[in-house]
């Protein structure tokens, strides 16, 4: 199956269209392929000029089909279709996830509810989708849809839905559901908040507030005040910092990195240093099966090796900051490669809580040294010169009071006479 824009062709994957009445048709996406990619472009650059027209196949039968233009956004790739490769693009039509909402029967009421979120400031909840889509059935128009060609795997169940919603339209059937029952923000009975500032809210729905919070997001780790996994020699971590940390050692558990992103003053360095240590503490104290503090009376259940690069002024920061509260913590400050030739001799045993810290000049081989000369001495250049250019210039220089030194030449050392 072929198709055309001004003159452009490109094979057919499949085209998902929207059918308005028996005659007219709208096409919201275009899988096509081409062996020559210049002829793919081309298609893809004149869906937005002119109607593309739709070959039926030779011994299919079947009417030519007309869309009209689309303003699109086109994504290509090489790929191989059987054991030829072709280049195969993707033309998605700007008014889908504006004007249409596209999904599929399985998940119609969540991304309806995405959706109504992501485009409109009213707060929803899931729950009410069945209500607003019977209810504003007329600015949430299903609409027909054809799929010509393959279809593909996920157009199964494919819904497509014109949206003339307005956020005043929304707000007048969010009102008017509430008034009527048919939807509710709780089963049980709501009662105006009562507070004087925003300290005093706090204190009255703040505990709620939590909770609801944990039921929607769903933590990896329940809020704690205090670092079960940690425990350092002198400093003490704030409740709000311990609740950073336990966060990040779980992260840690699911993830190959973190990020934390805090304000100076925040103690980034301490908390980092904790989320090190209490990984690796929590980590031996599953595999030995010994409760924390066992772990810390043996020095040689936890053995670990943290690099930390940080800027040069930092570094003996970070070394007084480890070997003050990390117990049993060997710190290493590399200054040159030679401390890294020695670590590698040593090989990959861990021997201990091993700490490498280094500055971000020499994690870039420090800066280009340029070697200053100790002694420079100076010479005049010698230049051979025909004596008899040199009796001429004397000449003219006692006779004009000028002299042409441009006659100068350089031989093989020997004067010219």
């Amino acid at each position: 199956m072929r198709i055309s824009a001004n003159s452009a062709f490109a094979y057919v994957d499949y085209v998902i269209a929207l059918k308005w009445g028996s005659m007219r048709k709208e096409a919201i996406v275009y899988s096509c392929y081409s062996r020559s990619e210049i002829e793919l472009r081309s298609f893809t650059a004149n869906l937005g000029f002119g109607n593309a027209v739709l070959y039926p196949e030779e011994d299919g039968g079947g009417d030519i089909i007309m869309f009209p233009r689309m303003d699109a956004d086109s994504y290509r790739t090489r790929m191989l279709r059987g054991k030829e490769p072709v280049s195969h693009s993707v033309s998605l039509s700007k008014e889908v996830g504006n004007r249409y909402l596209v999904t599929v029967q399985e998940k119609r009421q969540r991304d309806i509810y995405n959706w109504l979120m992501t485009n409109f400031d009213l707060p929803l909840l899931e729950a009410w989708i069945p209500y607003l889509l019977d209810a504003g059935k007329e600015l949430l128009r299903k609409t027909e849809t054809v799929v010509y060609g393959q279809a593909p795997d996920w157009a199964a169940g494919l819904e497509v839905y014109d949206v003339s919603l307005t956020e005043e339209g929304l707000q007048e059937l969010v009102a008017n559901g509430l008034k009527s029952g048919k939807i509710q923000i709780s089963a049980q009975r709501q009662e105006p908040l009562k507070f004087d500032n925003m300290d005093d809210y706090f204190m009255k729905y703040g505990a709620s507030l939590i909770d609801n919070l944990e039921r929607k997001l769903n933590p990896l780790v329940e809020l704690k005040e205090n670092v079960d996994e940690v425990a350092f020699l002198e400093k003490r971590f704030y409740p709000q910092q311990a609740a950073i940390v336990n966060g990040l050692i779980e992260c840690m558990r699911h993830s190959s990195y973190v990020f934390m992103n805090e304000d100076m003053g925040c103690g980034k360095t301490l908390q980092a240093i904790g989320v090190m240590e209490g990984f690796f503490v929590k980590k031996a104290a599953e595999k030995h099966k010994k409760p924390v503090r066992e772990i810390y009376l043996d020095s040689s259940l936890v053995k670990y090796r943290n690099i930390i690069m940080c800027p040069s002024h930092l570094v003996e920061k970070w070394a007084e900051a480890i070997r003050a509260d990390v117990p049993y913590a060997k710190v290493t400050v590399i200054r040159g490669l030679k401390e890294l030739c020695r670590l590698r001799k040593r090989g990959k045993e861990r021997t201990c809580r091993e700490f490498y810290i280094m500055s971000k000049e020499t994690g870039k081989l420090s800066y280009t040294y340029v070697p200053l000369p100790s002694q420079v001495k100076m010479r005049n250049a010698e230049v051979v010169v025909c004596k008899a250019i040199a009796y001429a210039e004397a000449v003219q220089m006692r006779k004009y009071g000028v002299g042409d030194r441009g006659h100068r030449i350089q031989g093989n050392g020997h004067g010219v006479s």
